[in-house]
């Protein structure tokens, strides 16, 4: 996977955090979710 940040032309400043989504299931906790990675930062 690459790292989004080093793609010349994507815009490095300026955006604007639309919405979050919780990809838990009802009550599950924090410790046994299973996160994505950020396609921007691979984290």
């Amino acid at each position: 996977m690459s790292n989004y940040w080093n793609i010349s032309g994507v815009p490095q400043k300026g955006g604007i955090l639309e919405e979050v989504y919780d990809i838990r299931a009802e009550r599950q906790s924090t410790d046994g979710t299973q996160y994505e990675t950020c396609m921007m930062c691979n984290n």
